[in-house]
């Protein structure tokens, strides 16, 4: 049935969009089958169903001037049960992706997802305030649904982000290289068909990747200006911070690299990225717990990185956004960034001497609140496994199966981290009052000098 409608939409598409009541019959079957795990357990079958919605939605090029099919989908839109159930099935498909294939399989479960966004991408051109009610609603009522998709989404960007870095490295390398006669002429046969053979996989591989970030970005950017407080309550903040500043530093940092003849034909947008990233900066300047996160991460966080986007938006226009979200930015770099600075250097402490007991075996920081594996019996900290949870749900030191309701607090190792910590708190009030007492007593000896 599945590919009977997807071959009827493709082949025929003024007899799909026919008679409007049929059309929504589809559109009602697919949303209601690619979300019913209850129904259909097989994840295959169900992102197949999913194709039937997105199709019901989708236009080509060449459909988009075409009155009747446009007025369809505005009636879509208002239909009450698929303006309730879209963001559902939205959500449903995009997090089963995870569960397709092996883990190394990422191409599979990309390709759902990318099918996903692009249904994003549809709706949200055509009705923007749909799509982010509806998220809001979602977010209320399935919290750990809500907060699997943002991790899962977040996973893919970092993903996608190094992967075409580093394909439009290869493939710069491999230009400058064929450019260079000499160089190209002399090496070995094999050499030059390994060479071709590199750059083809780049090249073939590079446009879909493009594409499907920049998919990934806008659906990131719709949620985070409507779900900063959502963000800040489920701890997800800092991560989303620490994204931020990678995707910065690495586009910033490495802007010369990516610079390859026809770009355009890999859909390679650097001014959208960016755009992206300014908005989303732009949608937390007022929560400072998420600008002290920015500041605080000490792998990516470069100030320069903030200063170069405004160059980038402001004197070169390479970056368009409207003039309250390049307000919103200016404030963040010239005002917040700087007195998050003082506050997290301020209040930093130091627990490199910290015992191993207390530190989570996979993060290697310091543990909040550790909890003990059931099987395995190992000590890790609640936010660690509830976060490896979402994606793999088991036990990571011996694979048994495990949900989040089997964790063990442990109360007793709780208490002494806590303790530690408090010692370490007041070592450094202590040392903090001292040097404000040596500099006010140096303060005083001048002035009696003078």
């Amino acid at each position: 049935m599945v590919n009977t409608c997807v071959f009827f939409r493709q082949a025929f598409p003024d007899l799909y969009f026919k008679d409007f009541d049929i059309l929504k019959n589809l559109a009602n079957f697919g949303l209601i089958y690619s979300s019913r795990i209850d129904i259909i357990h097989n994840q295959h079958l169900r992102s197949q169903i999913f194709d039937i919605l997105l199709y019901s939605f989708h236009l080509e090029e060449k459909e988009k001037n075409n009155n009747h099919l446009l007025m369809c989908h505005q009636k879509l839109l208002k239909d009450e049960f698929i303006r309730e159930n879209l963001i559902l099935s939205i959500m449903r498909v995009f997090i089963d992706a995870e569960r397709l294939g092996t883990s190394n399989q990422f191409y599979e479960r990309f390709n759902v997802r990318n099918k996903v966004l692009q249904l994003v991408n549809e709706v949200f051109k055509k009705n923007q305030e749909i799509l982010i009610d509806n998220i809001i609603n979602y977010a209320n009522k399935h919290s750990d649904d809500a907060t699997q998709m943002l991790t899962l989404l977040m996973g893919d960007v970092t993903y996608l982000i190094d992967e075409v870095i580093q394909r439009l490295i290869d493939i710069r390398n491999y230009q400058e290289l064929k450019d260079n006669k000499e160089l190209w002429n002399s090496k070995t046969d094999e050499q030059r068909t390994a060479e071709d053979n590199k750059f083809a996989e780049n090249d073939r591989m590079l446009k879909a990747e493009c594409r499907l970030l920049n998919h990934s970005l806008g659906f990131m950017t719709i949620i985070c200006s409507c779900l900063q407080k959502y963000f800040i309550k489920e701890e997800k903040a800092e991560r989303l911070a620490n994204l931020l500043n990678y995707c910065l530093d690495e586009f910033t940092a490495k802007s010369s690299q990516l610079k390859i003849k026809n770009k355009n034909d890999y859909e390679f947008n650097p001014s959208y990225i960016m755009e992206s990233i300014i908005k989303i900066f732009s949608y937390f300047v007022d929560y400072e717990e998420f600008i002290e996160f920015v500041v605080s991460d000490e792998r990516a966080y470069k100030y320069e990185n903030f200063t170069k986007a405004i160059k980038l938006k402001n004197e070169y226009n390479k970056v368009r956004v409207d003039v309250e979200t390049s307000e919103k930015f200016d404030d963040l770099v010239y005002n917040k960034l700087k007195k998050a600075e003082e506050i997290v250097e301020k209040n930093t402490i130091n627990y490199d001497d910290a015992p191993e007991e207390f530190l989570d075996p996979l993060t290697y920081t310091l543990m909040e609140n550790p909890v003990i594996l059931p099987s395995s019996h190992m000590n890790i900290d609640r936010r660690t496994i509830e976060d490896y949870l979402l994606t793999n749900p088991s036990d990571p030191f011996n694979r048994n199966p495990l949900t989040k309701d089997e964790l063990i607090p442990n109360e007793e190792l709780k208490k002494k981290i806590d303790e530690y910590k408090l010692n370490k708190f007041k070592e450094k009030q202590k040392n903090f009052d001292k040097k404000n007492k040596n500099s006010t007593t140096n303060n005083t000896d001048e002035n009696n000098n003078n």
